[in-house]
C-alpha cells in the first residue's frame, strides 16, 4: 500500500558534490551550472555554483582511485 504523505519540509537545498575525472566530463556539467567561484590547487579544480535552486560543487581531480580519494578529502 502506497501512502502519499506530500513533500517533506526541507529547510534549504543541500549541497551536491559531483566528482569527475576528465576535463570532458567536467565540461558537460560545468555548462549546466551558474558558476560563482573557481578554486585551483592540488588535487584539482573546484567550481562552486548553482543549477536551478541547487547549490553544486563540481570537482575535477583526475583519473584513478588515489586522485578521487584526494579530491574527496579536499572537499571535507
Amino acid at each position: 500500500m502506497h501512502m502519499d504523505i506530500g513533500q517533506p519540509d526541507l529547510p534549504e537545498p543541500a549541497r551536491l558534490a559531483i566528482v569527475t575525472a576528465s576535463a570532458t566530463e567536467a565540461a558537460y556539467i560545468y555548462r549546466q551550472l551558474d558558476v560563482s567561484d573557481t578554486f585551483t590547487q592540488a588535487p584539482g579544480t573546484l567550481w562552486y555554483g548553482r543549477c536551478r535552486t541547487q547549490d553544486v560543487v563540481l570537482l575535477r581531480c583526475g583519473i584513478g582511485p588515489e586522485r578521487a580519494v584526494a579530491g574527496l578529502r579536499w572537499l571535507r
